[in-house]
Parts: structure tokens; C-alpha cells; sequence
């Protein structure tokens, strides 16, 4: 079977680039709320909402 456009190295890079971002947009809209919540003095919900943020940090390795 021969390989497709979609297969190709800069096609494959483009796709993480955008899984990257999505994951970004999702870890800053959760780190957001989670400061909307302080600022309401929502303590716990605060530190829920970090929580969910960090969650989108790759693994380091530690």
C-alpha cells in the first residue's frame, strides 16, 4: 500500500501541532476558571480547576 498525503512527514507534524494547541486551549480556559473561582472565593473549585489544568502538562520523566 502505498503511502498518502496524509501519511507524509509534514502532514503528521501538522496534526500534533494542532493536538498541541487544542491541549493548551484546554489547560488556559481550565487554569481560567480555576482563578474565576478563587476570585469567588470558591477555594476548593479553585484548586479542582488547577488541578485539571496540570493535567495537561506532558510527563517529565521524573
Amino acid at each position: 500500500m502505498a503511502p498518502t498525503a496524509e501519511d507524509s512527514v509534514p502532514a503528521i507534524a501538522q496534526r500534533e501541532v494542532i493536538r498541541r494547541q487544542e491541549r493548551i486551549r484546554q489547560m488556559d480556559e481550565a487554569a481560567l476558571k480555576a482563578s474565576q473561582r478563587m476570585a469567588a472565593d470558591d477555594l476548593e473549585g479553585a484548586v479542582d480547576g488547577y488541578r485539571q489544568a496540570l493535567r495537561g502538562l506532558p510527563a517529565t520523566g521524573r
